[in-house]
């Protein structure tokens, strides 16, 4: 058996985990969506597939905003992209302006 060390997860497992730590672990068509919207969101949708230990130290900033943005369930309640406004105050609180 691997270590967790040794687990190999992508971006979007990562994202996914965050999600389903707040609503039990059975993934839907809904979760899927959401985690492409907060991937995209924030700016990292492209990196979906690769895997955390190859990303650079901002990569791996950016899939952390995308945790925070799955966390937020008001944020993603009945729509799947905040609106344009929000979502560039939270790409801009990460120097992405």
């Amino acid at each position: 058996m691997a270590s967790p060390s040794q687990v190999a997860l992508t971006v979007f497992d990562v994202v996914m985990m965050a999600r389903k730590n707040l609503a039990g672990w059975r993934v839907s068509a809904e979760d899927m969506g959401a985690v492409e919207a907060a991937l995209h969101d924030a700016g990292i949708g492209h990196l979906s597939e690769s895997y955390i230990s190859e990303l650079s130290g901002g990569q791996s900033q950016m899939v952390s905003v995308a945790q925070a943005l799955i966390r937020q369930a008001d944020v993603y309640r009945g729509r799947s992209h905040p609106h344009p406004p929000r979502r560039r105050a939270l790409r801009c609180s990460v120097g992405g302006c």
